[in-house]
Order: structure tokens, then sequence, then C-alpha cells
């Protein structure tokens, strides 16, 4: 069978080359079925699993295409090269092809073709390639949106964000969702936008941004349902209290537990206060009681030798109750005393 395929294939390439062929009473080549014969030939190919040969017949097919201004062939040349090199493991040429195919269906006016093509393409690479996946996801986003459809448009920056979480992108996550949650907030499709606010409060906790994450909830929550609502509330509580309960407990509920699978994943990435409400009523009574005791303390008289006395010598106890003129009295009799006893 193989071989069988591999022969046609042949002979379709040689019928292409013929067609591509000028002599004196043919000026021009026939590039119509040139790009029809190595269409063919590319298809016979793939069957026989001649990836290579493929290839080479479905990009001569494009190239004949685009010389007649047949863009919108030539764009499903390359879409069917995208699948061929998925299936030779051939990853490293489909960013590119996608690109090119993108672009032409543009130029052919068929900007959802095109986006349907580099989310197909992302779509493949999600694993190998990240990087080249969220380009192109966010290429086919763009293209949506020229098109002024903002909830399509958020779909796919919806899948963007999940394989940023996926790389641990928690700032370009946060961006993304935020940017979803507007394009959701245009199109009106606010009923599914609290799915990407619960991502995003996760995303700031995951960063350790507890504010962002509580000021994310009060900016977005009205699109909330009232268990998403409940649960949100229930973890920055916890975080503001320091109460790692309530947070495991916001954490662990359905409403959480329903996100797209990549922000579920995230949740153990974040760190939960260790302490409880009660460790924190308990700390703060034991200060109270330590601050009570230090301020009996000061108000008890010195005892001892700590006394500080800055120089003057300390009154008798018997002293303590008498006025300064007495005093005084009493140190010139005792004054006048000793001079008659030296006369």
């Amino acid at each position: 069978m193989e071989a069988k395929k591999l022969a046609e294939g042949e002979e379709h390439m040689r019928l292409g080359e013929k067609a591509l062929k000028t002599s004196l009473t043919k000026w021009s080549p026939d590039l119509d079925t040139a790009a029809d014969e190595f269409s063919r030939a590319g298809t016979c190919f793939k069957v026989a699993k001649a990836y290579d040969r493929a290839l080479d017949a479905f990009s001569r097919s494009c190239d004949c295409n685009k010389n007649c201004r047949q863009l919108y062939q030539a764009a499903k040349a390359l879409e069917t090269s995208i699948l061929i090199c998925k299936d030779a493991n051939k990853t490293d040429l489909i960013s590119n092809l996608a690109e090119r195919g993108g672009l032409l269906y543009r130029q052919h006016g068929s900007p959802e073709s095109a986006a349907q093509l580099m989310e197909k393409a992302a779509k493949i690479l999600e694993s190998s390639r990240p990087q080249e996946a969220l380009a192109l996801y966010q290429k086919a986003a763009d293209t949506i949106l020229t098109e002024d459809r903002p909830k399509q448009a958020a779909d796919i920056l919806g899948k963007v964000s999940q394989l940023q979480a996926k790389e641990k992108l928690w700032t370009d996550t946060a961006n993304t969702l935020e940017q979803t949650i507007k394009l959701m907030q245009e199109s009106g499709s606010v009923g599914v936008a609290g799915k990407y606010v619960s991502a995003l409060v996760l995303v700031h906790l995951v960063a350790e941004d507890v504010v962002a994450a509580s000021k994310s909830l009060a900016v977005w929550g009205g699109y909330c349902d009232s268990d998403q609502s409940q649960a949100l509330h229930k973890i920055i509580d916890g975080f503001g209290e320091e109460d790692g309960e309530m947070v495991k407990q916001g954490l662990n509920s359905p409403a959480m537990k329903n996100l797209d699978v990549e922000f579920t994943k995230m949740v153990k990435d974040i760190k939960i206060p260790e302490g409880t409400g009660g460790d924190l009523e308990a700390a703060a009574a034991a200060f109270g009681a330590q601050r009570a005791a230090v301020i009996a303390a000061a108000e008890e008289p010195s005892k001892g030798t700590n006394e500080t006395n800055f120089g003057v010598d300390p009154l008798e106890p018997e002293e303590l109750g008498k006025t300064v003129g007495q005093r005084e009295e009493e140190l010139k009799n005792e004054e006048e005393e000793d001079e008659d006893e030296l006369c």
C-alpha cells in the first residue's frame, strides 16, 4: 500500500513539474494545474508516511497558489503541513508554518480562519514548546480582536492564562486574566467571568501579594456567584486574621475546585498562614497581661540601692514629713551648736 502511494505521489510530482514548464506554444506556466498536482502528491506521500516528501510537495503547492493569487488554498496547504509535522514529530516547524498560514488567511480576508489555524497549532505545541504556543495564542486573540469579537478573544486569552499559570508566570497570568475579565465585561458575558476573577485572586495569593488579591476581589468580585464570593471572602479574611484553617476551608470549597485544571493545581503553591484565629486572640491577651505587669511594676516605690539620686543624699524616713523651712531652722541650730563646742 505504501509503495503504491509513493509511486502515485511521484507521478503527481512529475505532472506538476510538467505543468510549470514553458515552450514555444506555452508561454506561461500553468500554476493552477501545478498547485493541484503537488497537493495530490503531498496527500499520497502523507499516506505513505514519506513525511519529508509530503512537506516538500505541499510547500510547492503553496508557492504555486500564492503566485496565482489563490491565497486561501495556499494557506490550506500550510495548514495540512502542520498536521504532517505533528505526525512526523517535527514540532520545530509548526510555529513558522502557522504564522505564514495565518498571514495568508488574513490577506485573503478570513481572520477567523487565521485565528483557528494559530489556535490549532498552539494546542499542538502546548506540551513541547509552551513559549511558542503562548505566542500563537496571543496572535490568535489579537486577530479576533480586529474583528471586534471580544467574547471569542476572551476565550482564547483564557487558554493563554492557563498555559502561563502552568509555566508559573504569575505576573503575566494576572495581566492576562485582567484583560480577559475586561473583554468578558465588554461582551456582556459576565455570567462566566466569575471563574476568571477567582483565578485572578488565587494567582495573586500564589505570588504572595495579599493586598493585590484583596483589591481584585473588591473590584471584580461582583461577577462571582454566591459560592465563589463566599469562598474568596473566606480566603481573604483568613489571610487578614492569620487564620490558616479559614483559608483552607475557602481553598477546599467546591467553587475553587471547579476552576480550570491549571488554577486548581496552583492552590498547593499558596503559602497558608500557620496560625488560627484563637492563637491570635491568645497572643493579644498575653501581650495585654505583660503590659499591665510592666505598668504596675513602674508604679511601685523603688527599693534597694538601685534608686537614682542624681548626687543628692537621700532623706531619712523621719525627715520626709518636714517642710523646707523647718529643715533649714534645724540645720542653723546644729551649726550654732558646733561653733559653741569649738569655742
